[in-house]
């Protein structure tokens, strides 16, 4: 559970920063 969870956090974390990049 917790690697999905792990890997869900870089998902969104890396949306967020490319949205910031833009």
């Amino acid at each position: 559970v917790l690697a999905l969870v792990l890997a869900l956090a870089i998902v969104l974390l890396g949306a967020i920063t490319k949205l910031e990049s833009e």
